[in-house]
């Protein structure tokens, strides 16, 4: 699947099949969060997999979301930011955050190219998840992977590019006057609703 196409297509799923997930299939999908960019260097990531039925409706029930419960695995990112705070003492918990949402991206592209499917969870009891799986950092996000169980309904129209984009100074909608004297439509800004 083409990067362009698996951007397209990613969706949050919350309900899954009652079939197994390879998990060797979520390594590989894990292994691209290596390539994102990371503050000096340093990877602030961890991971932890769960498939134990128990402990995902424990999860469940900390996340209050039911749908969890339909998953065959978790994955946890978890960061580790001391040495990345240690080397940014002022920017370190913000770079952290940048490069654990860049991974996270890295890994969704990835699921939806092996056609698994999952939802960005960030709400959750922290504090007893972490006590419950004995975790050592904070962590960033959980994802419950499994098979959709049917074909989304169609996605919301998001909003059009060009309203969103400015040029030189905040606000101002055309690279440069020249160009404000001719159309747009060399530039294709996605949709143009």
């Amino acid at each position: 699947m083409q990067l362009q196409k698996a951007i397209k297509k990613r969706r949050s799923i919350r309900e899954f099949k009652n079939k197994k997930v390879d998990w060797r299939d979520i390594l590989d999908c894990l292994d691209t969060t290596r390539y994102a960019p990371m503050a000096g260097g340093y990877y602030s990531l961890k991971y932890l997999i769960i498939d134990d039925k128990k402990d995902i409706e424990l999860v469940a029930e900390l996340s209050d979301q039911e749908f969890i419960k339909q998953s065959k695995y978790l994955v946890f990112f978890i960061s580790d930011s001391a040495l990345t705070k240690q080397v940014y003492p002022e920017k370190g918990d913000k770079y952290v955050k940048q490069q654990a949402g860049a991974a996270i991206q890295n890994f969704m592209l990835a699921l939806t190219e092996k056609n698994l499917s999952t939802c960005w969870i960030g709400h959750f009891n922290e504090e007893k998840i972490s006590k419950h799986f004995g975790i050592k950092g904070e962590i960033e996000a959980i994802f419950p992977i499994g098979y959709k169980k049917e074909e989304p309904k169609t996605r919301p129209i998001q909003p059009n590019l060009f309203n969103k984009i400015s040029f030189h100074k905040f606000g101002q909608k055309t690279m440069n006057k020249q160009r404000a004297l001719h159309s747009m439509d060399p530039i294709d800004f996605g949709n143009k609703d």
